[in-house]
């Protein structure tokens, strides 16, 4: 069964068309949210960076691919209590009025986790920056 989402978990809607998230519960619902689809951070070799589980792998990930996945859930999702007045273009309108999800400690909070050597091996194979490809020139054949 597909869990139910209220609107009102994410944004505040009004009959006038106004769309916003007014408290830091909204926030924090749409990192949980991001959780929930499978999204992460971690750190790896110094640096922060954002991964998907995908299929049980861990691929590389950014705030913009979660940003368009909430984009695709606002679109398609068949929220609960959806106030009278306002469309499901008001809240399009809206997203794209906004900017990125917050870098912030909160977003830290429920994104951050420790990656396994697996994973981390996924991550770096996946983002093309595991294996460094060595030549010996002259191993390579002879173009005349």
């Amino acid at each position: 069964m597909e869990k139910q989402y209220s609107i009102n978990n994410f944004v505040t809607l009004s009959a006038n068309g106004k769309v916003a998230i007014n408290s830091e519960e909204q926030q924090a619902n749409l990192y949980r949210w991001f959780k929930e689809a499978g999204f992460g951070q971690s750190e790896l070799n110094g640096k922060i960076v954002f991964f998907k589980i995908v299929n049980n792998v861990v691929v590389p990930s950014s705030i913009i691919a979660m940003r368009y996945e909430f984009l695709h859930f606002l679109e398609s999702y068949d929220f609960r209590e959806w106030p009278e007045g306002v469309t499901r273009l008001d809240l399009i309108e809206w997203f794209y009025d906004t900017r990125p999800p917050k870098r912030n400690e909160l977003l830290r909070d429920f994104l951050y986790r420790e990656l396994s050597k697996t994973e981390q091996e996924q991550y770096l194979t996946y983002s093309g920056r595991h294996h460094r490809l060595v030549i010996n020139p002259d191993e390579l054949p002879s173009c005349a």
